[in-house]
């Protein structure tokens, strides 16, 4: 039952999101909307920024499930960014980036730099190309990675790109699977 009453929190949320506009989603918005209380809210998340990282990080789990086998570290980190920016229509809920017109943008920014780091982390786990690397080299590619995909996702946001921010983060993430396999 504790799932399925998450499950819709974060349905009604994105609801509300894909609705657009530019006004703050609030915990009231969404209880209201659930037809539920701010108590069956809050027992079940901390605040709304953890029902957003509870969203995502389910959701990107499946990600990571579905492409482990078929695609390694690489197809995982192209599918999370592809998922991070562009994906929304039908079922898959809306795009993280919608979520910074109607939350706070730097709890969002601590939110999506976690997330992108614990994803990389992941992905260095089961990438034999980082096998070779000592571990202070593998933790310092996976922070500057970190760091590349929040700069990446706030360039975008301040609209001084050029190109989409998936864009330039997948030839990033070739162009370092390249040099690794050259390291190996």
């Amino acid at each position: 039952m504790s799932e399925d009453t998450k499950q819709m929190l974060a349905r009604v949320y994105a609801e509300i999101l894909s609705e657009g506009g530019t006004q703050t989603i609030t915990v009231k918005d969404i209880v209201a909307r659930a037809g539920v209380s701010r108590m069956t809210f809050y027992y079940h998340f901390s605040d709304i920024y953890d029902l957003v990282d509870w969203t995502y990080r389910r959701r990107f789990g499946e990600v990571l499930r579905e492409s482990l086998a078929e695609h390694g570290a690489a197809g995982i980190l192209e599918r999370v960014v592809y998922a991070l920016a562009r994906e929304g229509e039908g079922d898959s809920g809306p795009n993280m980036l919608e979520n910074y017109q109607h939350l706070d943008r730097n709890v969002l920014d601590r939110l999506l730099s976690r997330f992108s780091y614990d994803v990389l982390s992941r992905c260095a786990d089961i990438d034999p190309l980082f096998d070779s690397l000592e571990s202070s080299d593998r933790e310092f590619l996976i922070r500057m990675t970190t760091f590349a995909i929040a700069g990446m996702v706030s360039s975008q946001l301040n609209h001084d790109l050029d190109a989409d921010a998936s864009e330039y983060l997948l030839r990033y993430f070739k162009l370092l699977n390249a040099r690794l396999r050259e390291l190996r």
